[in-house]
C-alpha cells in the first residue's frame, strides 16, 4: 500500500537492547534527532534498556510505551511477557 509519499500518519517505534550506559555511553546524536518528532504515538521496548535515563527518553518519545524486562533490567516491575494489539 503506498500513499504517495505523503504522510506517513502515526508511527510505532521498535526499540530492544540499548544497555545505556552499560555497553554504550549514549545514543548517537543523528539518531535522537530522528526521534524528535511527534509522528511516533507508541513505543515497544523488547527490553535491556540499561538506565531509568533512557527509560525516561522512551517515555518522551511516546508516552505510550510498552515494555517488557530485559535479561539485564533491573526494574523487577516490568512484566516479561506482554501482548499488545496494534491498529484495527
Amino acid at each position: 500500500m503506498s500513499n504517495g509519499g505523503g504522510d506517513l500518519g502515526e508511527l510505532l517505534m521498535l526499540v530492544g537492547d540499548l544497555h545505556v550506559p552499560q555497553r554504550a555511553l549514549d545514543l548517537p546524536q543523528c539518531f535522537r534527532d530522528l526521534l524528535n518528532t511527534d509522528k511516533i504515538k507508541q513505543v515497544l521496548c523488547t527490553g535491556n534498556v540499561g538506565s531509568q535515563q533512557m527509560k525516561d527518553l522512551l517515555l518522551g518519545i511516546s508516552p505510550n510505551l510498552h515494555m517488557v524486562k530485559g535479561d539485564f533490567d533491573q526494574d523487577t516491575t516490568l512484566p516479561e511477557e506482554l501482548i499488545i494489539h496494534v491498529g484495527e
